[in-house]
């Protein structure tokens, strides 16, 4: 699928065109989607005939965007100048899309997003057992709810007021059954044969009701201890169904503060990526500037040094188009060691013999 770049003109040709025209882009990038390629054609300053302005091309990673983008950016006002900015129509080259890093950069680059596949691998492992865990804490609060509702009514059971009346109904029996006795013995001759059938029926008819009420009272009892080793046995299910819940709760803490850190290190990779892919093509810049107008200084780090270059000390280019002091250039090309060969450290390229000395600004 092709890809079509925007086209930006009428940019002021500024010893920091490239910082200014980032700094007008950087919202774009906030608001819509972020920049995945930016190339800024400039000419040094001090160039014989340096133009006024100069040209740049952006793209960012939805292309979707890029209207909405034209759209804000023509015409309008930029260090003075109104910019003239539209969609290149003719597609980006393939060697921009895919660009061709030297080993030891695109092994960097590699890594990074290595490591930003792995954060954002395990970021989703955890987003899974944070909602898991959420879930069963969801789950528990329903079955401590449940729990609590049933603990109420075992407790609101009226089974101790059915133990209480049969006890009372017990107490009435035996004290009319006493009263029956103390009566039946103060009879005596005729009135004792006259009362005996029926007092002896009303004593044994209490009695049955006494033995019955006992009865029940038992069963009423073995049912209420019952009831109460079940209110025991609920609420210790809920004292550790809350001891289990803030465990889950410190957990679910932990995996948020996790996720968290993995997800501020995923963006410092972003950043980190993003900035060496844009100080890769900032170099590319610089050096394509002083291939014509020389090397300053001030700006070249050498790859092998990985410093500025010591005063005096000039600047190698190889028909490869990496560049190196002329310190480190020298310790290649007068390698002693036959294990290892006399070529580019960057690409492998083995003509070395075959440079470009650049001069000093």
């Amino acid at each position: 699928m092709e890809r079509f770049d925007i086209m930006i003109s009428g940019i002021p040709n500024e010893v920091d065109a490239f910082r200014h025209l980032s700094e007008l882009l950087r919202p774009l990038e906030q608001e819509f989607t972020e920049i995945e390629w930016f190339k800024l054609h400039q000419i040094a300053i001090d160039h014989p005939n340096p133009p006024r302005t100069t040209y740049a091309f952006v793209r960012f990673s939805d292309p979707n965007t890029h209207p909405q983008i034209v759209a804000r950016l023509n015409g309008k006002e930029h260090r003075g100048r109104n910019l003239n900015v539209r969609i290149n129509p003719k597609p980006t080259p393939r060697h921009i899309l895919e660009p061709e890093y030297s080993p030891r950069v695109q092994r960097q680059i590699d890594r990074l997003k290595l490591t930003c596949e792995n954060l954002t691998q395990t970021q989703s492992q955890l987003q899974i057992e944070l909602e898991g865990a959420r879930h069963e804490v969801d789950s528990l609060k329903d079955q401590q709810e449940s729990l609590n509702q049933k603990i109420l009514q075992l407790e609101a059971h009226p089974l101790q007021v059915t133990i209480k009346n049969p006890e009372n109904q017990i107490t009435k029996c035996e004290t009319d059954l006493t009263d029956y006795r103390v009566r039946f013995a103060s009879f005596n001759g005729n009135t004792r044969s006259m009362m005996y059938c029926p007092l002896r029926n009303l004593i044994h008819s209490t009695e049955k009701e006494i033995t019955r009420l006992k009865s029940l009272v038992e069963d009423n009892k073995v049912e209420l201890n019952r009831e109460f080793d079940q209110v025991v046995n609920l609420r210790q299910q809920v004292s550790d169904q809350l001891i289990l819940i803030d465990d889950l709760r410190a957990e679910v803490n932990r995996l948020d503060e996790q996720l968290e850190l993995l997800r501020r290190q995923n963006d410092e990779l972003v950043v980190e990526n993003r900035q060496l892919t844009s100080k890769v093509e900032q170099l590319q810049q610089i050096l394509e500037q002083q291939l014509h107008s020389g090397v300053d200084s001030t700006v070249y780090i050498c790859p092998i040094y990985v410093e500025q270059p010591l005063e005096g000390v000039g600047i190698i280019a190889l028909m490869c188009g990496h560049t190196f002091c002329r310190n480190c250039f020298n310790g290649i090309r007068t390698r002693m060691d036959w294990r290892v060969p006399r070529a580019c450290p960057e690409c492998r390229f083995n003509n070395v013999n075959e440079f470009i000395e650049l001069h000093l600004s």
